[in-house]
């Protein structure tokens, strides 16, 4: 028998899950273990030559993969670049042989952390508002492509572009 306690149960898992799984919140991959989550980047200013991109990386596989870079048709190069710090001075450089995508982890590219997707000879301004497309390159998955919404100017990622008083709903 169905109590109202278990019905109301069920409700409140059902809208969970049909809030975390909004368009734009994951791009499933046909064929590959690696899916990209939560895609976006800071819109620039005109006439910036670089922008920067975030992505949650899961990769279901049973074998490590290997994110090497990318492309878009709004820009030359899309790198992997790893910020680090030494001697209190800020660095950043492109990672030649990719970043590592452990079987049955997940790698989050986003500003608080080392990692980010630079993407250099902008032909195009990232524009708050808009998506832009790219695709990510790995070693053994291949090509898969995301759709980029662009949040505002220093936006910090999606939860920090949300109003204060915005309900999720």
């Amino acid at each position: 028998m169905i109590t109202k306690s278990w019905m109301a149960w069920i409700a409140a898992w059902a809208g969970f899950a049909a809030f975390c799984c909004q368009p734009g919140q994951a791009a499933t991959t046909s064929g590959t273990s690696i899916v990209l989550k939560n895609p976006w980047s800071p819109a620039t200013p005109n006439g910036a030559p670089t922008a920067a991109a975030y992505v949650a990386i899961e990769n279901h596989g049973l074998n490590d993969d290997r994110l090497l870079g990318g492309s878009s048709p709004i820009a030359t190069k899309v790198e992997v670049h790893e910020m680090s710090m030494a001697h209190g001075v800020m660095s950043m450089h492109a990672l030649s042989d990719g970043l590592v995508i452990p079987a049955g982890k997940s790698v989050s590219l986003e500003p608080a952390a080392n990692y980010h997707l630079m993407i250099s000879g902008l032909k195009s301004t990232p524009k708050e508002g808009t998506e832009f497309k790219l695709t990510l390159r790995f070693a053994k998955a291949g090509d898969v492509p995301v759709e980029v919404p662009v949040l505002p100017i220093g936006s910090r990622g999606p939860a920090a572009a949300m109003p204060a008083n915005a309900k999720h709903h």
